[in-house]
């Protein structure tokens, strides 16, 4: 439809002269203020295009997601500027994800960062998903991203986005925990201090305290949820309790059974040549099938299954353990390697990835 076309002047007479107008701006303004002000300048002086992204965001919010992504493509023609495109991208994404379809939302929502708009709920979007995917480096960057459009942001209209800006310190320092890096989530955590709630804040260091061992610290923070948030109390107090006992996989190391592992490289030593031949008819996948499916009983205490990559490189193969930061993947490797036998290091070589 053209931007002067009669059915346009025709529609946009109707929305300006009925009441629905009214009741659509209120809806509008409504998501302004729950997506934030970058929302502006999408689809700017186009009532037609913003009152069919109000009606395909009140569709996913009731749940109706395949009426919704159908209300999206209707707008896609009204996509004029890249402030639009990335603002349409970003809620087809928003929509599959509330319909649960992460990786779905994920590729659209880096197809809209690819606009280069400083729409900061992009990347902080892009941050929650790579954190619920474990790809905690990948995690950190898209915070970082976020904040950076943030600052962008004057200083006259930044009120509204702290709760983005608390979100996003809160998960990057959900991220730093996870890989390990304990003094730079300390500090991201004191500086987002007066950003996040209370019980925000009690979580986050409960579970640091109880990395570094401290049981009065961690009972104290406990204490705060159970008072004020039952239901993270006690997602919290499960997990502190794993990482005080040594049981967290994460977290603390733990080994897996001498027996299990002289199981693994007899079971390995038989099936060489097979595995072999699988490699060179190019069959890379059942290969990696045979190896996970033997590797998972060698790690019993992961809640997930092991996953491996594997890539040739110099008559070598060389096999990729994913330990998503891991504590007890990355040492039960080295113990597996350990044992190793000599046979089998000439064409075999094991690395660990964080992804």
């Amino acid at each position: 439809m053209g931007k002067d076309s009669f059915v346009s002047k025709l529609t946009g007479k109707f929305l300006n002269s009925s009441k629905a107008d009214t009741a659509y701006k209120e809806e509008w303004e409504n998501y302004v203020k729950s997506f934030g002000a970058w929302m502006d300048s999408a689809f700017a002086a186009n009532d037609i295009a913003r009152k069919h992204l109000t009606e395909a965001l009140g569709r996913t919010g009731r749940g109706d997601v395949v009426q919704a992504l159908k209300e999206l493509e209707r707008l896609r023609k009204e996509c004029r500027t890249d402030a639009d495109k990335a603002a349409w991208l970003f809620f087809v994404g928003f929509t599959y994800k509330q319909g649960g379809d992460q990786d779905r939302a994920a590729e659209y929502w880096m197809e809209a960062a690819a606009y280069a708009q400083p729409f900061y709920i992009i990347y902080l979007k892009l941050a929650e998903a790579a954190y619920e995917d474990k790809l905690f480096e990948v995690s950190e960057d898209f915070c970082k991203k976020t904040l950076n459009a943030l600052k962008k942001i004057p200083a006259g209209a930044q009120g509204q986005n702290r709760e983005a800006e608390a979100l996003t310190y809160k998960t990057l320092a959900g991220c730093l925990t996870m890989m390990h890096r304990y003094r730079d989530a300390e500090k991201i955590l004191k500086k987002a201090n007066d950003m996040l709630t209370q019980e925000e804040s009690a979580a986050a260091w409960a579970v640091l305290y109880a990395v570094h061992g401290e049981n009065d610290k961690t009972a104290e923070k406990l204490a705060i949820l159970k008072e004020t948030a039952p239901d993270l109390y006690l997602k919290t107090e499960k997990l502190t309790a794993r990482i005080l006992s040594g049981e967290d996989a994460h977290f603390c190391r733990i080994l897996p059974k001498e027996e299990l592992i002289v199981l693994f490289w007899e079971w390995f030593a038989v099936h060489e040549a097979d595995m072999v031949t699988m490699l060179v008819g190019e069959h890379p996948e059942k290969v990696i099938e045979m190896i996970q499916e033997k590797l998972n009983p060698v790690f019993p205490f992961m809640e997930q299954d092991i996953e491996i990559g594997i890539r040739i490189q110099n008559a070598q193969c060389i096999l990729e353990v994913a330990d998503y930061y891991a504590a007890s993947i990355h040492a039960g490797l080295d113990q597996l390697l350990k044992a190793q036998p000599e046979e089998l290091k000439t064409h075999w070589k094991w690395n660990v990835v964080h992804y």
